[in-house]
């Protein structure tokens, strides 16, 4: 059957890669897209921020009435709920699990490859095309020459080129590790052939081996054999709950048969804080929050999986529904948003202001920008679609740049201000400027290209033979 298997897959890779195989991106695609693309403007900038808006006027009662009416969803309190929670977790079982001093002298005696650190060398080579001329290099070293020397003169190697660095006996080719782990710290070794010629070793530097003790790691390997049965008694544990709950009882009814913990919470919201905006401490992992605020008032959930190592379920103790603030209890709040709004709209006309006072002129934007005590910044190598390390506008400002002509202006917001711009220069792309990005945009293109006709295929053949589900087939694992 796997064979078949095997056998249908290949044909179907054969049939679908021969619609893409040899697909080009045209030429002239490429090149109008490169251009497109590719295209920078330089334009001069004046930042507005929100605070240069000043005078703002003083909002009386129905004002802020009005605005705390229109921009309720900002000021309205989130649903709370109040909740009975049995959570368990691997690492809480794992305190109560007794632990004997043979499970963890049988643990370490298991493990004790992970304990081990390798004997490691600072190993330096010179390698030859012959055994004559490692001989030579090996005559010359015996008289007392230098390593690096030697390596220069004899096998035409640099200093760096002849060190290695530190190394363990598994990281080296074998036919050279029994050489290069006999050699004395200091010494070289005999000439030694291995498929890539001959070699001189010597070594530099050891970083002697050794093993923790089981004294050393007594502790963690109690704490990992605790885990591991706290693992696997996890499930189990889960099961007695739900059996429980599915007899009839309560959850504190369940807790206290099973001598599970109980946790209430007061008030929390969908993102997990209460109702003074703090964080609830203590939530399980996972889903909670979902099946907290999917659970109906009254109810019990599932027992759920929290992470990869804990369960809980809930109950559904209140409900405390959104509701608006009063204007009384926000009024700081809202006035601070009304202040904002107006100094966004004051940020807004300057911005106007000052883009019909540059468009089409020759006035000095650095001058303004200084006179008004504004940031100017010119903008050199725009792109329509730019990386995170170049230079750039938002880009609601970034279409309205390559759509103008130099010396006409716009404004766009950004952030806690506006950005003016004047369009000062447009540079064409240039086909051979960069041959690494234009390849890559031909390579986009084409894999595109095939994308669409398997996707045409797959179209044609659902529209040929049609799609059926065999319900019946699903419906039975369930």
């Amino acid at each position: 059957g796997y064979v078949e298997l095997l056998r249908g897959d290949m044909e179907r890779n054969q049939f679908v890669s021969s619609l893409a195989y040899g697909v080009v991106a045209p030429k002239k695609l490429t090149n109008d897209l490169y251009r497109h693309r590719m295209e920078q403007r330089t334009a001069e900038t004046i930042r507005i921020p929100d605070s240069a808006a000043t005078d703002l006027p003083k909002p009386d009662e129905a004002t802020l009435a009005k605005f705390h009416k229109d921009k309720a969803a900002r000021f309205t309190a989130p649903e709370y709920r109040a909740l009975t929670v049995i959570s368990m977790t691997a690492d809480d079982l794992a305190k109560e699990i007794a632990v004997s001093e043979d499970e963890i002298k049988s643990s370490y005696d298991q493990r004790a490859h992970e304990f081990s650190v390798a004997e490691q060398r600072d190993i330096m080579q010179m390698v030859f095309s012959d055994e004559k001329t490692a001989q030579k290099a090996e005559k010359l070293l015996s008289e007392g020459r230098s390593f690096e020397e030697v390596g220069k003169e004899v096998a035409g190697q640099d200093k760096e080129s002849l060190g290695f660095g530190f190394m363990t006996k598994e990281q080296m080719m074998p036919e050279l590790a029994e050489s290069a782990f006999a050699v004395e710290k200091g010494k070289s070794s005999a000439p030694v052939k291995s498929p890539l010629g001959w070699h001189i070793i010597r070594v530099k530097d050891v970083k002697e081996g050794r093993s923790k003790t089981y004294a050393e790691l007594k502790d963690r390997l109690k704490s990992d054999i605790a885990r591991e049965k706290a693992l696997d008694g996890l499930f189990g544990l889960s099961n007695k709950v739900e059996d429980e709950l599915g007899g009839g009882a309560t959850l504190k009814e369940a807790a206290d048969r099973l001598g599970l913990k109980i946790l209430k919470i007061g008030s929390v919201d969908r993102s997990g804080s209460d109702a003074n905006g703090k964080p609830v401490p203590n939530l399980p992992k996972g889903q909670f929050l979902n099946v907290a605020f999917e659970t109906p008032l009254g109810d019990d959930s599932q027992m759920t999986e929290a992470g990869s190592d804990g369960y809980f379920a809930l109950k559904v103790d209140g409900v405390t529904p959104a509701v608006l603030r009063p204007l009384d209890t926000v009024r700081k709040e809202v006035t601070e948003a009304w202040n904002q709004t107006q100094r966004a709209e004051g940020a807004r006309k300057i911005a106007e202001k000052l883009t019909t006072q540059i468009k089409g002129s020759g006035t000095d934007m650095a001058a303004v920008a200084k006179t008004n005590g504004f940031e100017y910044k010119e903008r050199k190598a725009l792109l329509r679609q730019p990386t995170r390390s170049q230079d750039s506008l938002p880009p609601v400002l970034t279409g309205k740049v390559f759509e103008m002509v130099p010396g006409e202006a716009a404004f766009g917001r950004d952030g806690n201000g506006y950005i003016v711009a004047r369009l000062k220069q447009v540079k064409p792309a240039a086909l051979g400027a960069d041959k690494k990005a234009h390849t890559a945009l031909g390579n986009d293109i084409a894999e595109s290209i095939r994308q669409d006709l398997v996707r045409q295929l797959a179209d044609g053949l659902r529209k040929s033979y049609g799609v059926t589900i065999n319900t019946q087939a699903l419906n039975a694992p369930l």
